[in-house]
């Protein structure tokens, strides 16, 4: 199993990395976002202030643009879009993971929707990060980038568990490294 750890000095003036080490402080945007009680962990602090407002893809951007860009993460997959029945079959996407870098998948519904759930499941049908808070966004893992052991074609699952219409998700991750493939199969997208 191949695990991911780095360190990197943080400066009040530059936002918080990938390897920010918690306790780190996020870059005043951030701060000025967040409430007064935060947990120290920036990439669930990044979040505790977000409010949808009646536009899916600007608060889709706007949460990416907390809990992704400026901790270091760039789009991996194009924004999907997507609509669901309340409790209706939950929608699945693959997504082709690399070991040796990290992700963060996030979604967004319209108003309709009241509560989105996200999971992540690994190539053998696993859970492996998810996130089922009762609110019309979601980020997968809520606390922190799920970093896989091994690269392969992994599943998104984006459930609408009340209400109904139409959300955006988009998966995020660490930039590419040079190193073997440890997967066979080739890319899954």
């Amino acid at each position: 199993m191949a695990s991911v750890s780095a360190r990197v000095s943080v400066s009040a003036d530059a936002p918080p990395t990938l390897a920010q080490e918690p306790g780190g402080e996020p870059d005043a945007a951030v701060k000025a976002h967040a409430p007064a009680a935060r947990t120290g962990n920036a990439w669930a602090d990044c979040y505790r202030a977000f409010q949808p407002t009646d536009d899916a893809a600007v608060d889709l951007q706007h949460l990416t643009l907390l809990c992704a860009g400026r901790l270091g993460l760039e789009a991996v997959t194009p924004v999907h879009v997507g609509s669901q029945r309340e409790q209706g079959r939950s929608e699945r996407l693959a997504v082709s993971m690399r070991r040796g870098r990290c992700y963060r998948a996030f979604a967004v519904g319209q108003r309709g929707v009241v509560d989105l759930d996200l999971a992540i499941f690994d190539p053998h049908g696993g859970l492996v990060a998810g996130d089922l808070s009762r609110d019309r966004w979601s980020v997968a893992p809520p606390r922190g980038p799920f970093c896989p052991a091994r690269s392969g074609r992994y599943m998104l699952d984006i459930a609408v568990t009340e209400g109904a219409g139409e959300y955006l998700a988009q998966v995020w991750g660490t930039a590419e490294i040079d190193q073997e493939d440890d997967d066979p199969s080739g890319p899954s997208e």
